[in-house]
């Protein structure tokens, strides 16, 4: 029954249930516009809940509570402009096409940005799935501009833990201090490359995941520095899944718990509502273990919740206050603060928190004994404080008296010039040199340096004479006045003319040839100390004029350009953000100051890992890490392959599994053939039974019992064997020895006393080899060919005539002239949902199917119906001719004893591009017993083509 169908047929039930208001009341809730009804009553107004689809008729009582009246769905009457009428399925009109709201998302758009994007789902309008502003940023608070029809994201620090900043890109970070780059990062590549700027922190660009599937939860996973697109069928209507593909789409019923399991640990575990096969999401584990330094990630490939203790996030930047670490429970623990001391008394100790170093400075201070004369003490940075040298204080001179004087703290070498005194006056005193000794006195010099003056020495009187003579200092000027001699003085000059012009910046002379007063301008003294203002200079007539202001601009734009009177010169300081282009991998522009903008160097990528690619994505403005598995490997085989981490470098693979639960076999990795060997040990199935022969060892089956005596019976097909209990040759008939290799004459049988006797040939037309098919004419295994006079239906022959002649009734294919051939349906196959299968043992996987799609193929030799997309090709033979199917695809389990794996879909299809089914995987056979590979239910799955 169409849902819609069902609906209207619990509406009439609450019309005609509701006892109050009679056969009126049905009236109206139909809109037939019976009595009492106003103009409204046309119309019928419903909830905007989704009806359940696997609702029948029986369904209808319990519906009624949950059905309600609401101003929001009017009915449309009559078809309308939607038209149309429902039906039961059958040929009754059930009348106008009440349900039908919505044919595509236009229809539902209320023209409001900030309500979301309405869909259309069931002829119905649906709200949005989350307002269009949410995001995940608890530190932001999201406006909705409807006018613009734009988000508005503002960041609130106070949203934030003391000594964080709200960023509206990746929410709350601790604000620390860095030299470098790599003080910042935190291994996460998902919120961004973190950056060292001005000596602080900052958060990188996070990856943003959208793969425009509305139904997926897109998320970053650590891990693998990468986007990974969950379904999440929660955000679908009951009875959809979703798809990585195509959104929510229909399912089929579930069964149980198995048939919605989505096998994506970190969404939590599904159920299955049995009575209304209704699928329900489960509830995601919790990741914050309330540590703010630890990674907390659900890992899908582990299958469990980490917290990956991060210390980058503890640490304040500091070097003298130790070494932060994470603790995974406790958090940040501080760290121990650097021990300075050295032992040395006489050093300085220190921790240097630009250089992150202890320093040890050797302080002479702590070793002066405060005397001055025995020596200065010295402080070595390793002995210590040593004793220092006693002052040498006799220079070797006569006439000196020599002393360490504690008082000054000096020695003291005092020359005494009374010790070199010859007492004569006029060749002048002798001195004491406190370098050569005494040293003869210079006669006294006579000259006073004044040429009008006679000089003499006068014994006698033990003095210099000098006598003026005025006459000498005429020098015939007549600017100056008349010249006199005085003794100190010399000629002193007589009273010059009036020279000041009253112009302070001149310089005023007299021309004693002429006797002409001059005023020369004197530049210097207009110079105001101000060197932008420009050179001032002197006018002879009007004093000092001011000069031309200095010139500023240099004509480039990326510089601010000033006049500095401090330092007397033009300065030109280059702003680096006005070269920025936006562009992160070509670095960072900078200004010079001399030529403008130039480019920057690109960021510096490497990691240091070895097994990384590393490459500059302008798209996040980070250094992306590409791990290269194959840089990994070493070679060997018998290590297992190993794989290269983007953040640890390259891991250790997982060595081959060696055992191979034959207890007689001993196993070995053999490197140099790359492959796991195991080499039968025949003594480990020894038993003391003569009979039975020599035991062997096989390597698929383990130990064979040994091949008993043969004694000859003339019976070749016999086989004769030693009896330990009764002492006999027993001669049992074999009739495999009596095979011929032609199935098609028969099994051939062995008689103990005749020996080999012929089997009974099988019908034209039976099978005898699968691949490539094969069957028996006249008792003869071979492929049959049109024009054979044999019709194989198997290659789809329809007759055969015994040519291949067209015309005759039989063309040359071998089909019945004039007869159409049921279609076959082949192509590729969207599977919904995707089969997702594993199973093995102590955690490793040794089955795995992942299915997305499955492939439809006829072949026509033999005909047959081939499936592509399990392990294993699954086949029907011959091919449907009804578009029902049962393929079936066998990978067979090691000599008998290994586990047996059976691959069936089966279904059908309801047109050339749609059909569903049951995917059922089997096993069978003594190895899987140590697997849980024992058992899966079938699991529903259809397919529409690609």
């Amino acid at each position: 029954m169409r849902p819609e169908s069902s609906l209207i047929f619990f509406v009439l039930s609450a019309a005609l249930l509701s006892g109050c208001e009679g056969g009126a009341a049905a009236d109206r809730a139909l809109g037939s516009g019976g009595e009492g009804g106003s103009e409204d009553s046309g119309r019928m107004l419903l909830d905007q809940s989704t009806p359940r689809p696997d609702l029948t008729m029986g369904d209808a009582v319990p519906f009624l509570d949950s059905l309600s009246i609401a101003p929001d769905l009017p009915v449309r009457e009559g078809g309308g402009e939607m038209g149309g009428h429902l039906t039961d399925g059958g040929s009754r009109d059930l009348g106008p096409d009440l349900f039908v709201e919505c044919r595509n998302p236009e229809d539902c758009d209320d023209g409001v940005f900030c309500n979301g994007f309405e869909r259309c789902e069931l002829s119905r309008c649906r709200p949005a799935a989350e307002p269009p502003c949410a995001d995940d940023i608890a530190c932001t608070s999201n406006v909705c501009n409807a006018e613009l029809a734009l988000c508005e994201v503002l960041p609130d620090d106070s949203l934030c833990a003391a000594g964080q900043t709200c960023d509206a890109k990746v929410g709350c970070f601790l604000r620390i201090g860095c030299s470098i780059d790599l003080d910042c990062t935190d291994a996460s590549p998902c919120n961004g490359l973190e950056r060292c700027i001005d000596a602080e922190c900052r958060p990188g660009e996070p990856i943003r995941c959208d793969d425009a599937v509305a139904c997926t939860v897109d998320r970053c996973d650590d891990e693998a520095g990468d986007c990974r697109a969950v379904p999440d069928h929660r955000r679908c209507l009951p009875g959809e899944l979703c798809s990585l593909r195509n959104d929510c789409e229909p399912r089929p019923p579930c069964q149980h718990d198995d048939d919605c399991d989505d096998a994506i640990y970190c969404n939590g575990a599904e159920l299955c509502d049995v009575e209304h096969g209704l699928c329900g999401g489960g509830a995601a584990p919790m990741t914050d273990d309330g540590v703010e330094c630890t990674l907390d990630v659900c890992n899908e490939l582990l299958g469990q919740v980490t917290h990956t203790p991060r210390p980058a996030r503890c640490n304040d930047g500091q070097f003298c206050n130790g070494f932060e670490l994470c603790h995974p429970i406790d958090g940040c623990r501080v760290g121990e603060a650097q021990n300075v001391s050295d032992a040395v008394a006489c050093t300085l100790d220190a921790c240097d928190e630009a250089a992150d170093f202890v320093t040890h400075t050797p302080d002479d201070g702590p070793c002066d004994d405060g005397s001055f004369c025995n020596g200065v003490e010295r402080c070595d940075a390793v002995g210590g404080c040593g004793a220092g040298e006693p002052l040498a204080v006799n220079d070797g001179v006569g006439c000196t008296i020599d002393a360490c004087s504690e008082v000054s703290r000096s020695v003291v070498n005092r020359p005494d010039d009374s010790r070199c005194d010859d007492g004569v006056y006029c060749n002048g005193d002798e001195l004491c040199d406190v370098l050569g000794g005494c040293r003869a006195g210079s006669a006294r010099t006579l000259d006073d340096g004044f040429d009008c003056t006679d000089d003499a020495c006068n014994e006698g009187r033990g003095e210099v004479v000098h006598s003026p003579v005025s006459a000498r200092c005429d020098d015939g000027e007549r600017c100056n006045g008349a010249e006199v001699c005085l003794v100190g003085q010399g000629c002193v000059l007589g009273g010059a003319a009036n020279l000041d012009d009253g112009i302070a910046c001149t310089v005023d002379t007299c021309d004693d040839q002429t006797g002409q007063v001059r005023h020369v301008p004197d530049h210097e003294r207009c110079d105001d100390d101000l060197y932008c203002t420009g050179v001032e200079v002197c006018d002879p007539g009007v004093g000092c004029v001011n000069g031309p202001v200095v010139r500023v601009d240099d004509g480039l734009a990326c510089t601010d350009d000033d006049c500095d009177e401090v330092t007397d010169r033009v300065t030109h300081v280059g702003v680096d953000a006005r070269c920025v282009d936006a562009l992160f991998c070509n670095g960072v522009e900078t200004c010079n100051v001399a030529i403008g903008c130039q480019a920057g160097a690109p960021p510096v990528s490497d990691d240091a890992i070895g097994c990384t690619r590393e490459r500059c994505d302008e798209a996040t403005d980070r250094i992306a890490h590409d791990p290269l598995d194959a840089a990994c490997g070493d070679g060997l085989y018998c290590n297992g392959n190993e794989i290269c981490d983007a953040v640890r470098g390259c891991q250790l693979g997982m060595s081959p599994v060696l055992a191979d639960m034959q207890a007689c076999t001993v196993d070995t990795c053999d490197e140099a053939n790359d492959r796991v060997v195991h080499v039968p040990d025949h003594a480990r199935c020894a038993d003391p039974l003569f009979c039975n022969g020599v035991e062997q060892c096989d390597v698929a089956q383990g130990c064979l019992a040994g091949v008993a005596p043969v004694l000859p019976d003339a019976v070749n097909c016999t086989v004769d064997v030693c009896n330990e209990v009764a002492d006999r040759v027993d001669h049992t008939p074999d009739n495999g020895r009596c095979a011929d290799m032609n199935v098609c004459d028969g099994s051939e049988l062995c008689d103990a006393v005749g020996g080999c006797r012929e089997g009974v040939a099988l019908p034209n037309g039976a099978v005898c080899v699968n691949n490539p098919r094969a069957i028996c004419l006249s008792a003869v295994c071979g492929q049959s060919r049109c024009g054979d006079r044999y019709v194989d239906g198997g290659r789809m022959e329809q007759c055969d005539d015994g040519n291949v002649i067209n015309g005759d009734g039989c063309n040359s294919t071998c089909q019945t002239e004039g007869v159409v051939v049921p279609p076959y349906y082949t192509g590729r196959f969207d599977a919904l949902p995707d089969v997702n299968y594993a199973c093995g043992f102590d955690g490793l996987d040794i089955v795995t199917v992942n299915i997305a799609e499955f492939v439809f193929s006829l072949s026509m030799a033999p005909a047959e119906l081939r499936i592509g997309g399990a392990p294993q090709v699954m086949v029907q033979a011959p091919p449907p001719v009804d578009g029902n199917f049962v393929a079936v695809g066998v990978i067979p389990g090691m000599g008998g004893l290994g586990c047996t794996e059976t691959y069936t879909l089966a279904g059908s299809f309801s047109d050339a591009d749609h059909f569903c089914g049951t995917f059922t995987i089997g096993f069978n056979g003594g190895g899987c017993g140590f697997t849980d590979c024992v058992s899966q239910a079938p699991i529903m799955v259809c397919g529409t083509r690609l």
